[in-house]
C-alpha cells in the first residue's frame, strides 16, 4: 500500500510538471516571456516533527543548494520550476530514561528483570533529499513574494547517538541485584553505540512561502534575500513501540542489542524547515 501511495504522489507530481510545461511553451507564442535562471543558496533551522511517545524533538541546522528557472509573463508575475539539494537535521533527546525487560538466566533458570537508567540521551538525525520545486513568485520594485509546492525525494538518511547508561539484574526470588558484571550485561555507565543507523523515510510534498527583498544588479542580473518556510503536508505516521532502547540476550549477555528513538518511539516523520535565503539571478527584466 505504501509502495502505491508513493507511486502515485510521483505520477501526480509529473502530470502537474507535465502541463505546467506545456503551458509555458505555448504561451511563449502568444505573449512576450521573459526568463529568469537563478542558483539560490538558503540556511536556517529544522525539525523532523517525529512527536516520540518518549522524550522531545529538538531543532538542528539545515541547509540548501540548487537552481531555478522562472518564466514571467510580463515584468512582475512569473512561474518556475527547479531542483535542489536539501539538509535536514534534528533529533530527539530523553531525559531520565529507564526500561524494564523481564528474562530468564539461562544458566539457572531464574527469572529476572534487567534494568537500564540513563540520565541523558540525544539522538541526532539528518536526511539529504532532492527537492523539486513548482513556484508561483510575484516580484515588485525592491520586495518579492513566492508560493508554491515541493517533492522531496530522499536519498541519504541517518542517525546517532550519544549519552550513557548503567544496566543491573534484580531476581526477585533472591531479592538481590547484581550490577558491574559486564560478562552478564550488567555495566555501568557504559556509552551508546555512536554509530550510523538507518531510518525510513518516504517521498513528502512541501508547502513552501518565501518573501524578501530584490536588488538590481544591473539590466539582466539580481539579487534575491529572503527568509523561507517549508512545511510537510504528508507527515509520513510511523508506529511505534514499547521497546526498549538497550536489550539484553540471555544466550548472548555480553552483547547487548541497542535500538533507536527514531525507529522505536517516533510516530511520524514530518520535516519542517526555515531560514534565510540567497537567489542570484540572470535573465531578461
Amino acid at each position: 500500500m505504501n509502495n502505491t501511495i508513493k507511486k502515485l504522489r510521483i505520477s501526480v507530481f509529473l502530470c502537474v510538471f507535465s502541463v505546467f510545461l506545456s503551458v509555458t511553451a505555448t504561451a511563449r507564442d502568444s505573449i512576450i516571456i521573459r526568463n529568469e535562471f537563478s542558483i539560490n543558496f538558503g540556511a536556517g533551522a529544522s525539525s523532523f516533527q517525529s512527536n516520540p511517545v518518549q522524550g522531545k524533538d529538538f531543532i538542528d541546522w539545515s541547509g540548501t543548494f540548487g537552481f531555478s528557472n522562472y518564466f514571467f509573463f510580463g515584468s512582475r508575475l512569473g512561474a518556475g520550476f527547479g531542483i535542489n539539494l536539501v539538509i535536514y537535521n534534528g533529533g530527539i533527546t530523553i531525559d531520565d530514561y529507564s526500561s524494564t525487560q523481564a528474562t530468564t538466566n539461562t544458566v539457572t533458570g531464574n527469572p529476572f528483570d534487567f534494568l537500564v537508567n540513563s540520565n541523558f540521551y540525544r539522538e541526532t538525525h539528518q536526511a539529504v533529499l532532492l527537492s523539486v520545486p513548482l513556484m508561483i513568485k510575484y516580484r515588485g520594485s525592491g520586495f518579492y513574494f513566492a508560493f508554491g509546492g515541493k517533492a522531496g525525494f530522499p536519498v541519504f538518511t541517518s542517525s546517532r547517538s550519544e549519552g550513557r547508561f548503567s544496566s543491573r539484574g534484580y531476581f526477585p526470588n533472591l531479592n538481590v541485584t547484581f550490577e558491574d558484571l559486564p560478562h552478564l550485561g550488567f555495566v555501568s555507565n557504559k556509552a551508546f553505540p555512536n554509530v550510523d543507523v538507518d531510518f525510513d523515510m518516504k517521498t513528502v510534498l512541501i508547502l513552501s512561502v518565501e518573501l524578501g527583498k530584490r536588488w538590481r544588479l544591473g539590466t539582466k542580473s539580481s539579487l534575491y534575500t529572503g527568509i523561507y518556510v517549508d512545511l510537510d503536508v504528508t507527515k509520513q505516521p510511523l508506529a511505534a513501540s514499547d521497546d526498549n532502547l538497550v536489550v539484553y540476550r540471555p544466550r548472548n549477555p555480553a552483547n547487548l542489542v541497542y535500538n533507536s528513538a527514531i525507529n522505536t518511539y517516533a510516530q511520524q516523520i514530518s520535516p519542517v524547515s526555515g531560514g534565510i535565503t540567497l537567489r542570484l539571478a540572470f535573465g531578461r527584466l
